[in-house]
């Protein structure tokens, strides 16, 4: 086993362990997601909440090609990708994400 499978393969543990369900599209597949960091924001009408957090997942488990704005659901909630973070040579990608509203 390489040194890329490995880490694919312990990352999958951890999911196994701590991951949580997110919904990219028509798909789903499992996670890890960051602490969310939870603010609000003034907007019309008064204050909204609002969440940031990241995502990341394995590559070769995304559905279909994540874009900025589409709409994810992580463990029942719904964000808006605002960044898309991966390198050729890492078996991950991760979602920078937001509130919806946002």
């Amino acid at each position: 086993m390489n040194f890329r499978a490995e880490l694919v393969a312990d990352f999958r543990a951890m999911l196994a362990e701590c991951g949580v369900d997110i919904v990219i599209g028509a798909g789903s597949l499992r996670g890890l997601v960051s602490e969310p960091d939870l603010g609000q924001q003034i907007d019309i009408g008064g204050l909204v909440p609002e969440a940031e957090l990241s995502v990341k997942v394995v590559k070769s488990n995304l559905p279909s090609t994540p874009t900025h704005g589409q709409i994810v659901t992580v463990d029942g909630d719904d964000y808006r990708i605002t960044a898309i973070r991966s390198r050729p040579s890492s078996p991950y990608v991760t979602l920078e994400l937001a509130s919806p509203h946002e």
